[in-house]
């Protein structure tokens, strides 16, 4: 038996395949050798060592190993050795080792408010936008991400997603992000969204002299912002408060927004604001008639 042993190397999982074999600190590693020939006489050994900025001594391949915590290159080296002395030639592999989390971030891209208690608004019209990246000199890559809204199914994040399908009202999106390895990172947005416009109220106080037009804006979202009139046609004013209003016939445009853009259709009010009352007037009919029986007395009736 005049013929070497043949060794390979078995990589198990998780692995992926790239520019170079990418594995994690848990991926084992087994050495399979065969000796060949009709007359093989069976296997002495296998060793092997490892390089991660230094080699490591030869060992005896028996169970399966791994190449050790830290991202990086790895160089693999190996031989096995028949009864009779007969010793192949050093193989040799090269491997990355990467232990690194990808990164995940989700944002809403558009119009948005944060409140004071925390609370996040976003407008009907926005879309989040998730960026993932794996960081490191030895990473895999990003293999996937994917989003949910408020528990349901997980769908793939390939573009930016727009919220225009969901109702107004808070809602939670759960997203996570996995490299080549199965290394996995997870994110979560809580927001409310808003998509309705305020609502505003005109109401006509008092009466001739002292009579004032009020408008009442609310909003079941991120709060009113600023409401804006026209009376009588007029230039468009921001409502500050009151506005006096003479006796007449009277028509008031009006239209509130709040503090995500989301603005009411103009309304119109038309109200009447009465005047003075007239005096009391003089009943001339007794007069009259005493000045004609007057007449009829001077012509002899």
């Amino acid at each position: 038996d005049a013929s070497p042993p043949a060794t390979t190397v078995d990589v198990g999982l998780p692995r992926h395949a790239g520019a170079y074999v990418f594995v994690t600190p848990q991926t084992p590693f087994t050495l399979p050798a065969v000796d060949p020939g009709p007359n093989a006489v069976g296997l002495l050994e296998t060793t092997y060592r490892v390089w991660r900025g230094g080699w490591s001594a030869w060992t005896a391949f028996v169970v399966p190993f791994t190449l050790g915590a830290g991202d990086g290159l790895v160089y693999l080296e190996y031989a096995s050795e028949d009864l009779l002395g007969n010793r192949e030639a050093v193989g040799n592999a090269t491997f990355i080792v990467d232990e690194t989390d990808p990164m995940l971030d989700v944002r809403i891209d558009g119009l948005t408010f944060l409140a004071g208690n925390g609370t996040l608004f976003a407008a009907g019209n926005a879309s989040l936008a998730f960026t993932a990246a794996d960081p490191g000199l030895w990473a895999s890559g990003v293999d996937l991400v994917e989003y949910a809204f408020d528990s349901g199914a997980w769908t793939p994040a390939l573009a930016p997603v727009s919220l225009v399908s969901l109702a107004h009202g808070m809602h939670r999106v759960d997203a996570r992000a996995a490299d080549h390895l199965g290394h996995a990172a997870t994110a979560q947005l809580l927001f409310l969204l808003d998509a309705r416009a305020p609502r505003t109220t005109p109401e006509v106080q008092g009466t001739e002299d002292e009579a004032s037009l009020l408008l009442a804006a609310t909003d079941d979202g991120s709060g009113v912002n600023a409401t804006f009139y026209s009376l009588d046609g007029g230039v468009w004013r921001r409502y500050e408060g009151a506005i006096p209003v003479p006796p007449g016939d009277h028509v008031v445009a009006y239209y509130s927004t709040d503090r995500i853009g989301n603005r009411e259709a103009v309304q119109e009010f038309p109200f009447t604001v009465a005047g003075p009352a007239a005096p009391p007037g003089t009943n001339a009919k007794p007069l009259l008639a005493a000045v004609f029986a007057s007449l009829l007395v001077g012509l002899g009736f």
